[in-house]
């Protein structure tokens, strides 16, 4: 049965889909499996438009630059691209096959002329299209290097387009291959750091390409160098937020998550203006688009909470940062303006559910009215003709269902706590909350008011009992509840068949009816109800009423059933339910190709619709129900249809999706569009309050039925609390009487009185309290046991992991005055099978040696790569030089390949190395290439590590013993130091001396007193023992103190007698015979004895201070060889210190040279894995393109074959033409005639007007030939259709041979790389170089240096470079010295004859002078003129009758200051007053390197005809 289409009426919300700007100020969003069209400004009042997509569902979505195209793709298997007009919707390009299953990205060039796809796993192929409304052509296409999420073109380059995905930015160039093909090239951007990915980026108008960082910056990047530009801009201190980034004129817009919009210079990277979107702390934007033809960037903002904003732009962005002050008007404003300045307006113009809408209803009163209810908490009433919401109510919980009452103003809700809530809508849009009532404690999955809406029954998730609650227009009350035997699941469901009839349907194999229902007791809940069964096929979930019949579906099943409302119900028992066969329905309908979820009917109006998991809606109507309307309305990938309504009166089905949008179909376009213009303004509500105004929570813990119980128990409680009190009155009487009688007892005479261990009231109370004690006691003393064994089995454990298996426990030496310390090597111990394989690797290596030495002898030395390296495993303890060996080797050596060693110098390379090192079987580095070599290379080298770190424990416990010695010595020391201060009778200054903790491992198990902060429990036998042996001290003292008086009273309290006292503790008394009493004198024998006393005392004195200060002296003289001997051992340990420090860089270099050769290991094993994998690849490739090779030639064999058939067909056609023409010449036809009938029959047109005239059996004949005609051209035109249908299908067949034929072409390539990079690892090796500082000439970084493009040069060449370097300037220095001096002697020769030149030239000027004053005045004195410079002594020359005199005079010279000459006056009085600045500077002889100009400048005084004195030239 053909299936008409649904209607799309209105699409109500947002999915939360990216938005795509499409023009005009209009905006597309993908919801569920429809495209729909919104324009942002409601005051226009154009409507919105939806477009069905094909296939399952669509992946993403974009926009043609003119606008006029939108492109989606479709996801799933065999990924198709769509390309469709914005105005009617309709396919104007269809791209098949661009993914095996579907899209990451895609985007269309800023010329629209190209477009590229990125297809997601696994190929990951991106492919780039000529683009053109004819069809698309494969331009070239290429392997990703990983997945993409978003791509853009340059748009100056259509060659060009941006890639971002996990965090990576590349750069993909259409490029010409080798060959002169098309091929992509991928180039990738570094982020700033190794810790940083890129976030979002975009192109703007020029060909700049911008890109935000996770750490929350901007950058520019450079296309053409693949690098970062320039320095960042940060614009977030939440360094993970997310992003958007776009492009407007002159600007770029940044959009972060936490909900700030930012505006920044393009080429300065300068912010300008910022943003905040009102929104909780809980949500964030997650979409925006830029109206690109907007005036001045308009945006369109979306958010996590199902709001859609419109971003407005006032005016021009400011030149310097300007943060927006605007205040928030309201920012619960459900449509309009939430906040403006002088830069902005923001307007929310959408508001939708986030996440599944679970409850639809239309309101029975207002046909127009509906509401949603969605997991989000919010309750959204829609106006279906005005195609917005009217009201938004958030109650602050999950919801799970909604009805509306079918003649008051009530909603009833339910949530995923239990409750049910009824609410009223009176006041619309202002909500009342009328009764909270809490009756489970699992979801609420179905609530259904009865037909007169008198009854609402409720079933819950997980619960067997179904509620009735009464409901009045003005109350509600619980009835009670029906027990159905049976827990329903979370997709159960009810259905009021009449007014005491009730169907549960709750997902098992049978349907129950429940009806004529009791009222319940005062003590019971439970109601009474007459039940019963019908048995199905199916475990029925979902019930709907559809005329006299009722539908049934399951959630695990595609069927839809139908069932009479009076059927075949039978017995509800357990027993019988499994025993009926299943009922046969009237009809059964599976129009849907995964399991149906929700169904929904149109009471009597015999409609009926079903929404499947696969996202199809059906709509059935008619008679049986057999017009079928249908429609892929929601994307299968994101969970199908989540809940239905059917509203009979206006046949309008609403249906909700998994993310937050409502479909208004209808088999006909029925609801016409309110267009009185925008939604009115309105707030959505925060809170819900009763009719008193209180606020209501519904937060309740307990059920209804709880609740009920608790109240009975409190009552009951109450009317027994009298009795209680009586009792306990009795007992407190009774306990008086006992205690009267246990004091007189007690009074009583002895033989009289009864024992108070007799006196028991309850005996057996009381052998139970000590039962319960002993009890208590053992399971103390038993859990006190277990985890004592628990600890015990723990510390063994670790000890015997973390201390047993030490073969060697790590320690530490602490030096005695500073804070050295020296830590030993920890060693493990080696097991056997370890042991083993060593020796075994040992022994096959000594055998290899010898084979080697064997073979140099028979057939001489072999090349090897040891002479291109001088490296050495040497290594000497007490060495200077980490690498080198000076001494003799320590420790012990390898058992046999001493054998190996040579200390002679061998001719030999690889012998002369072998001898140089501490472990001879030890690889080359340069000979270690295969992986054999490779894995006994890491055993060897963890047995040489060992033995160089048990070197270094044994000089570590030489030192460690000389620490106990010298602490032996200072301990003796110390001791005599306590004597001589106990002597002194000075206080005791006692230094702790001994070895630290971490120097005895051994300490590290034993557990002193003064690590337990629990003090001790001692029993009582163990106190009484203790006090016991206290007594016997006491008693055993007593006796010896008699003995300890006597033994102080004759030998001074010691056996040795008065002799063995200190010399400081003697005391010299006075003899009692010079002792003078009182009116007593001493005689003067006693006299002469009293001063011999006293003498003998001053010497006693003197003998003890002597005595004194020989012991201070002592003790002083012990300090500083404690302080010697502490200092002397701490110089020692500086010296283990350096060789620790020397070990350690050796250590580190063979274990860095370790994993160096684990990696290369793990690289050849992944190597190895890798090409497995493409050997497979290869293979699979290949047979693939065996069976695609035969298909397309068996194809093409079919295509030729029916190539015939079709010109067979049109043969025939040709043949019934010619019949014609025939059947005209047999009839004696003119020309003229046969002309235009075969005009009409090509036409196929009738013939009866033109061949009027001729018989009418003929025109009947010629008839059935046009009839066969045209049935003919129909069989032509099919098999036409056919061919065109088979040659597709053959070029696709291609097209994938082709693509696996690209693909082994790419895989053989792949494998070609992997080899090589295989064979090249085999002898590319890593080598540790130790560099000296001061020898490395690459610029060092302020971490690590890379060293990469460095080169390593031999000192040889150095030297060898240095020492020409420095012969080759030496010879120029010495022609230059040679040049020099040659130069020299030429400037000599010059000014010498220059200078005499002059002194010519002037003598003969003299002797003009001469002979001219010689004849003008021959006898009056010769006035003379004398030149000194300013070391010479000065001289006058005078003459008496002329005037005026030349004197010179020296003057007065600095240090280097040239000779000067100085014209004096005329007299000699005034010889005196001549200053410095008469002086004229004589010019030194010029100097080598002068011009001959400066040699020819001398000072010259020559006499006038006038008497005065003028320069002149001279030498």
């Amino acid at each position: 049965m053909a299936e008409l289409p649904l209607n799309i009426n209105a699409c109500l919300g947002y999915s939360g889909s990216p938005l795509v700007y499409g023009g005009d100020g209009k905006y597309l969003s993908i919801n569920g499996n429809i495209v729909s069209s919104f324009h942002v400004d409601l005051t226009r009042g154009e409507a919105s438009r939806h477009f069905p997509c094909k296939g399952f569902g669509p992946d993403m979505l974009i926009a043609h630059p003119s606008f006029h195209f939108y492109a989606y793709s479709e996801r799933g298997e065999r990924a198709a691209v769509h390309v469709c007009s914005m105005e009617d919707g309709k396919e104007a390009v269809h791209m098949p096959n661009v993914g095996s299953i579907g899209l990451d990205c895609m985007s269309f060039s800023q010329d629209g002329e190209s477009m590229a796809t990125i297809s997601s796993i696994p190929d990951h192929t991106v492919s780039i299209w000529n683009w053109g409304e004819d069809g698309v052509d494969l331009q070239v296409t290429g392997v990703s290097p990983q997945e993409f999420s978003s791509c853009h073109f340059n748009p100056k380059n259509s060659d060009q387009l941006a890639l971002l995905g996990n965090g990576q930015l590349f750069l993909c160039n259409v490029v010409n291959s080798e060959q002169g093909a098309l091929e992509l090239e991928f180039l990738r951007f570094d982020p700033p750091n190794p810790d940083v990915e890129f976030a979002a980026f975009t192109w703007d108008a020029s060909g700049r390409l911008f890109s935000t960082t996770s750490e929350g910056s901007l950058w520019q990047l450079d296309v053409s160098l693949y690098t970062l530009s320039g320095e960042p801009c940060f614009f977030t201190d939440n360094p993970w937020s997310s992003s958007s980034l776009l492009s407007f004129d002159r600007s770029l817009v940044v959009c972060t998550g936490d909900a700030r919009v930012l505006w920044f210079d393009a080429d300065s990277l300068s912010k300008l203006y910022e943003v905040r979107i009102p929104l909780s702390s809980s949500h964030s934007l997650v979409s925006a688009c830029m109206c690109s033809d907007s005036q001045r960037g308009d945006i369109v903002l979306s958010s996590s909470d199902g709001s859609v904003f419109l971003l407005e732009m006032l005016s021009d962005l400011p030149q310097t940062f300007e943060m927006s002050e605007a205040e928030v008007k309201d920012a619960d404003v459900v449509f309009g303006e939430m906040q403006r300045d002088k830069l902005h307006s923001l307007k929310r113009i959408m508001l939708s559910h986030v996440g599944r809408v679970v409850g639809l209803s239309f309101s029975p009163l207002l046909s127009h009215s509906l509401v949603s209810a969605g997991e989000d908490g919010k309750l959204i009433f829609w106006d279906c003709r005005k195609k917005c919401a009217s009201a938004v109510q958030d109650v602050g919980r999950p919801l799970s269902c909604v009805e509306h009452h079918p003649s008051y103003s009530l909603l009833a809700i339910g949530d995923e706590g239990g409750s049910v809530q009824l609410l009223d809508v009176s006041a619309f849009p202002k909500m009342k909350s009328r009764a909270v009532f809490k009756l489970f404690h699992s979801k609420v999955v179905s609530l259904r008011f009865s037909d007169k809406g008198k009854s609402l029954a409720v079933m819950a998730e997980g619960s067997s009992h179904v509620y009735l609650l009464k409901v009045e227009e003005s109350s509600a009350e619980v009835r009670g509840y029906v027990e159905t035997g049976a827990a329903s699941s979370a997709r159960g469901n009810l259905l009021w068949v009449r007014e005491e009839q009730l169907i549960v349907a709750a997902e098992l194999d049978h349907l129950l009816r429940i009806e004529n229902f009791s009222e319940r007791s005062e003590e019971e809940l439970q109601l009474a109800a007459d039940l019963s069964t019908i048995r199905t096929e199916i475990a029925c979930g979902q019930v709907a009423r559809v005329g006299g019949k009722f539908a049934a579906s399951s959630s695990r099943s595609k069927k839809v059933l139908l069932f009479e409302l009076e059927g075949s119900w039978g017995s509800a028992g357990a027993e019988e339910v499994s025993s009926l066969p299943p009922a046969q329905p009237s009809l059964t309908f599976g129009a849907h190709d995964k399991v149906v979820l929700h169904i929904a009917g149109g009471g009597d109006a015999g409609l009926l619709a079903s929404g499947g998991e696969g996202g199809k809606i059906v709509l059935r109507s008619g008679d049986d129900l057999l017009t079928v309307h249908a429609l892929r309305a929601f994307s299968a990938w994101q969970g199908g249809c989540s809940s239905m309504c059917l509203s009979s009166p206006a046949g309008l089905l609403a249906c909700a999706s998994c993310n937050g949008t409502v479909l208004l179909l209808a088999s006909s376009l029925l609801l016409e569009e309110d267009a009185s213009g925008p939604p009115t303004r309105f707030t959505m509500g925060k809170k819900l309050y009763d009719l008193l105004g209180e606020e209501v929570e519904a937060g309740e813990v307990r059920t209804f039925e709880e609740v009920r119980l608790l109240s009975i128990q409190e009552m009951n409680n109450a009317l027994n609390a009298v009795k209680k009190n009586e009792m306990r009155d009795r007992i407190r009487q009774i306990k008086a009487q006992l205690d009267f009688l246990l004091e007189k007892n007690s009074g009583a005479p002895e033989l009289e009185r009864i024992a108070r261990e007799e006196i028991v009231i309850d005996a057996e109370l009381r052998k139970r309290i000590i039962a319960d004690g002993d009890a208590r006691v053992e399971d103390t003393k038993r859990s006190i046991s277990e985890e004592n064994v628990s600890k015990e089995e723990e510390r063994r454990r670790i000890k015997e992991v973390a201390w047993d298996s030490m073969e060697t426990h790590g320690m530490k030496i602490h030096a005695f005055t500073t804070d050295v310390s020296v830590p030993n090597y920890p060693i493990l111990k080696v097991e056997e099978e370890r042991k083993r394989r060593i020796d075994r690797i040992r022994t096959m290596r000594e055998i290899e040696l010898k084979t080697l030495a064997r073979q140099q002898q028979e057939f001489g030395a072999s090349k090897s790569f040891v002479q291109f390296d001088s490296y050495s495993l040497s290594f000497d303890l007490k060495s200077r030089e980490g690498g080198d060996k000076t001494g003799d080797k320590t420790g012990d050596k390898p058992s046999d390949p001493e054998s190996l060693k040579s200390s002679a110098v061998l001719d030999n390379t690889d012998e002369s190395w072998r001898a140089q090192q501490d472990d001879p079987l030890i690889y080359h580095r340069l000979n270690v290439t295969t992986r054999e070599r490779k894995t006994a290379q890491i055993y060897m080298l963890e047995s040489f590590i060992t033995s160089v770190k048990t070197k270094f424990n044994a000089l570590f416990d030489e030192f460690l013993k000389k620490k106990s010695a010298t602490l032996g010595r200072m301990e003796e020391k110390q001791t005599r130091i306590l004597e001589i201060l106990k002597e002194l009778k000075q206080p005791d200054a006692k230094e702790a001396l001994g070895l630290h903790d971490e120097e005895q491992p051994n300490k590290l198990l034993e557990v002193s007193d003064r690590e337990i902060s629990a003090p001790k429990w001692v029993s009582p036998a163990e106190q009484k023992a203790k006090e016991e042996e206290a007594r016997k001290q006491r008693e055993a003292s007593a006796g010896d103190a008699n003995v300890e008086r006597a033994l102080n009273m004759m030998m001074g309290g010691t056996l040795a007698g008065v002799n063995a006292i200190s010399k400081l503790e003697q005391v010299m008394t006075k003899p009692a015979n010079l002792e003078v009493g009182e009116n007593e004198e001493l005689t003067e024998e006693q006299q002469q004895k009293l001063k011999e006393w006293e003498a003998q005392y001053k010497a006693f004195l003197a003998e003890q201070d002597a005595y004194a200060k020989s012991l201070e002296g002592e003790a002083k003289k012990l300090r500083s060889e404690i302080v010697e001997e502490s200092k002397k051992f701490d110089d020692q340990l500086q010296e283990l210190t350096d060789v620790k420090m020397r070990t350690e860089y050796k250590l580190i270099e063979l274990e860095l040279y370790k994993v160096k050769l684990i990696q290369a290991i793990a690289q050849e094993e992944d190597d190895i894995l890798a090409r497995q994998s493409l050997v497979l690849g290869l293979e699979e490739l290949k047979y693939r393109h065996e069976l695609a090779e035969k298909a397309v030639g068996e194809y093409l064999e079919e295509v030729q074959t029916f190539e015939l058939r079709v010109d067979a067909v049109r043969q025939e056609g040709a043949n019934l033409e010619k019949g014609l023409r025939k059947e005209l010449q047999e009839h004696a036809a003119d020309k003229e005639t046969i002309d235009q009938a075969m005009k009409a029959f090509k036409k196929r047109g009738k013939l009866d007007d033109i061949l009027q005239g001729f018989s009418a059996d003929l025109i009947q004949r010629l008839d059935n030939l046009v009839a066969e005609a045209r049935s003919q051209d129909e069989v032509v035109q099919e098999h036409v259709t056919q061919l065109e249908n088979m040659q597709s299908e053959l070029k696709r067949l291609e097209w994938a041979k082709t693509q696996i034929e690209e693909s082994i072409a790419a895989a053989e390539e792949e494998m070609k790389k992997l080899l090589q990079r295989m064979a090249q690892a085999e002898y590319d090796l890593d080598l540790t170089v130790g560099m000296k500082q001061g020898q490395v000439e690459v610029e060092q970084s302020t971490f690590i240096t890379d060293y990469s493009d460095a080169e390593l040069v031999e000192r040889s060449v150095m030297s060898m470079l240095n020492e020409a370097i420095k012969s080759r300037g030496g010879d120029k220095i010495a022609v230059l010295n040679e040049i020099k001096e040659f130069r020299k002697g030429i400037h000599l020769l010059q000014w010498d004859n220059q200078r005499l030149e002059l002194q010519e030239e002037d003598c003969l000027q003299k002797t003009k002078d001469l002979q001219v004053h010689s004849s003008s005045s021959p006898a009056s004195a010769d006035p003379q003129l004398m030149f000194y410079s300013c070391c010479e002594s000065p001289r006058a020359f005078s003459d008496s009758s002329k005037g005026p005199r030349a004197r010179v005079r020296p003057p007065r010279k600095l240090p280097g200051e040239r000779p000067r000459v100085c014209l004096g006056p005329a007299s000699d009085s005034s010889w005196g007053q001549a200053g410095e600045d008469d002086c004229v500077p004589i010019s030194d002889p010029p100097a080598e390197d002068r011009g001959a100009q400066q040699g020819e400048q001398a000072n010259l005084l020559t006499p006038r005809p006038d008497g005065d004195v003028s320069g002149g030239r001279g030498a």
